[in-house]
């Protein structure tokens, strides 16, 4: 979404939005944010070898105020359209700046509202989205959420098929308690994500032969899974 949103619009959709539900920020400061706002976009100039260049679409590159500006320039729409006119659609709409994750109800009564919600997502904007298909399993960030028949929701782990599982090797100079900080943090968070037990020990055996792939020895890291094991069933099952 970043690279796409055209400054001309990005800056007129951000004051759109400051007047329709920010109406607290008198005029003369949101004239001030808007006059910064419109340098940081379109005065972006960055250096690439011996030369300079000027972006000149797009939200501007490491900016600290491109995040936002992206979440409110796609949150107007979201709140004057798609919120009101789909709203006894989405049971549940959740967003991570571009990334949408939504639970979807049809309309009996109108078998076409998918499809006008996928055209009113494009046309609000100059933004195209690519929407998946409506369907009971998705993967959302660093989970798969699936639907199941009795109306229960189920999580893992999902992982991309280009991760390069760059994990710490044994010959790193880090300080010897962060590899027991690696091994803790993923199991508690193999162990949150995975809703079925099986599904963590598939993570947890994933891990493992990663960092036996990265050079670590069976000896050295066996220990410190046995103690993230025991720690995250005293934790949570007492």
């Amino acid at each position: 979404m970043y690279t796409n949103i055209d400054p001309k619009e990005g800056i007129v959709t951000v004051v759109k939005y400051m007047k329709y539900f920010a109406p607290f920020i008198n005029p003369e400061d949101r004239q001030i944010i808007i006059k910064l706002l419109r340098l940081a976009m379109t005065n972006c100039i960055y250096k690439f070898g011996s030369t300079y260049w000027q972006q000149m679409i797009g939200t501007a590159m490491g900016t600290p105020v491109a995040c936002i500006y992206a979440v409110l320039f796609f949150a107007y729409f979201k709140r004057t359209i798609l919120l009101r006119k789909y709203k006894k659609n989405l049971l549940l709409y959740v967003c991570q700046i571009d990334d949408i994750f939504g639970i979807w109800a049809d309309d009996p009564n109108n078998l076409n509202d998918w499809g006008d919600f996928k055209n009113d997502l494009n046309n609000a904007s100059k933004l195209e989205w690519d929407t998946t298909s409506l369907r009971t399993s998705v993967d959302f960030l660093d989970i798969t959420i699936t639907l199941g028949d009795d109306g229960t929701l189920s999580t893992k782990t999902f992982q991309k098929a280009e991760n390069l599982f760059l994990y710490i090797p044994p010959h790193s100079s880090h300080p010897p308690g962060l590899m027991k900080s690696l091994v803790f943090g993923l199991l508690l968070t193999y162990y949150l994500q995975n809703t079925f037990s099986v599904d963590f020990l598939h993570m947890t055996h994933l891990l493992f032969m990663c960092l036996i792939a990265r050079g670590h020895q069976a000896l050295v890291i066996c220990p410190l899974f046995l103690e993230a094991t025991e720690w995250l069933e005293a934790r949570y099952d007492p």
